[in-house]
């Protein structure tokens, strides 16, 4: 499967001097980009497999290839188990030691498994930044909140530790109104929503080139949420920071995905723009979850997916999502399981028809609610349509056509 996703680099403000300047300057740790044209981050046929104590290997993450440049947000989305996560602790080496990984990892066109310990670790925190799906596990019980986020000021920064201490304040004051007390607290005395907001600090303090989010706004409530997307919205447009988004909620996926790969026991199952993804999905894992989805207006029942995920230790040859597809023919029983191809783009003339299949849908109300704001000339700020030119790719057989509205 190839890595390629036929994207082009942003030309519009999003992509301002600030993110090109981190390109080729790339001081923080010493490694420059080795091509101007490479992207940020490239991951090629990831396989990532748990050991077991009876020594039996579990298939978590199965030849999963993307890439990901500035300014960009990549949302992965797909059922707890789907391998979601354990993507994202490879690309930082935070696997545990049970687990044995396999492919290719690159951050500015270098092979991440090629550079040693200290480029690593220069790399984690400062370049590729991670907010943690379970915050209140990831902070340390035994440390302040200042003291953990001053220390990730010295570690990548020249500052004393007074200043480090005062920057860390500040940025806590970016999420958190009383910032001075949570700056002073123990993890365990703060609420769970508070942890959540240090984690989202401690990933975007340094404004990092890529923030990994995991679950971003979990434990968060209506409010605090607007906010946190907002801190990633402003991230991405105003610095050029490129988001590998992880969640469940398809209402983040539209506000903030530019693309969207589903991924499915393991593996990436589709993966394209997200107006295609919510207009015009084509794998029938990605159709069953956006109708699954309830509709805003509640004018019809909600279309549950039937089935449970496989067990990954026991995967079948053939499509792992056969016992729950009803779109499946004689070549999915027979042949192997399909691999990411190219499919037709169903383009939408104008970008206002919704597909009949989906109408009134959850999925229709997201993609409409995820429309770019519109400027005065009718324009999408930072012209976000223009910017990422995306092959729409599907591992099916038997792909579903959703037919257009006349």
């Amino acid at each position: 499967m190839s890595a390629t996703e036929n994207t082009t680099e942003s030309t519009t403000g999003r992509m301002t001097s600030r993110s090109t300047d981190r390109a080729t300057e790339h001081t923080t740790t010493g490694i420059p980009a080795k091509s101007s044209t490479a992207p940020l981050l490239a991951v090629e046929g990831l396989t990532a497999s748990y050991r077991t104590d009876n020594e039996v290997m579990i298939p978590a993450v199965r030849d999963v290839s993307f890439e990901l440049r500035e300014g960009e947000v990549l949302a992965l989305v797909g059922e707890s188990a789907a391998g979601k996560s354990t993507v994202a602790h490879a690309i930082l080496g935070l696997l545990p030691h049970s687990a044995e990984i396999e492919g290719d990892i690159y951050f500015r066109g270098w092979r991440m498994g090629d550079l040693s310990s200290e480029e690593l670790r220069r790399i984690r925190g400062d370049e590729i930044a991670m907010i943690f799906q379970d915050a209140a596990a990831s902070l340390t019980p035994t440390l302040t909140i200042v003291e953990q986020l001053s220390e990730l000021f010295r570690a990548h920064r020249d500052y004393s530790e007074s200043e480090a201490r005062q920057l860390a304040v500040e940025a806590l004051s970016r999420l958190l109104p009383d910032a001075q007390r949570v700056a002073d607290s123990y993890p365990f005395q703060i609420s769970g929503g508070m942890a959540q907001r240090v984690m989202i600090t401690l990933a975007t303090a340094l404004e990092p080139a890529i923030v990994i989010a995991d679950e971003p706004t979990a434990n968060l409530d209506a409010a605090m949420r607007h906010e946190t997307l907002a801190v990633l919205e402003q991230l991405r447009d105003e610095r050029g920071v490129a988001v590998l988004l992880i969640t469940h909620d398809f209402g983040v996926v539209a506000r903030l995905a530019d693309r969207v790969g589903v991924m499915y026991a393991g593996e990436v199952v589709e993966m394209a723009d997200v107006r295609t993804i919510f207009r015009h999905p084509r794998h029938p894992y990605t159709f069953g979850l956006l109708q699954s989805l309830p509709s805003i207006d509640g004018g019809r029942r909600l279309t549950p997916m039937r089935g449970s995920p496989p067990d990954l230790a026991a995967l079948p040859p053939h499509c792992p999502f056969l016992p729950r597809c009803n779109k499946a023919i004689s070549r999915c029983r027979i042949d192997e399981a399909p691999t990411l191809q190219p499919v037709e783009s169903f383009a939408v003339a104008g970008g206002s028809e919704i597909p009949e299949a989906t109408e009134g849908t959850a999925a229709a109300d997201l993609a409409t609610a995820g429309e770019p704001a519109k400027g005065a000339d009718g324009a999408s700020e930072a012209g976000r349509d223009a910017e990422i030119e995306v092959v729409h790719r599907v591992a099916c057989y038997n792909p579903i056509v959703v037919p257009r509205v006349e």
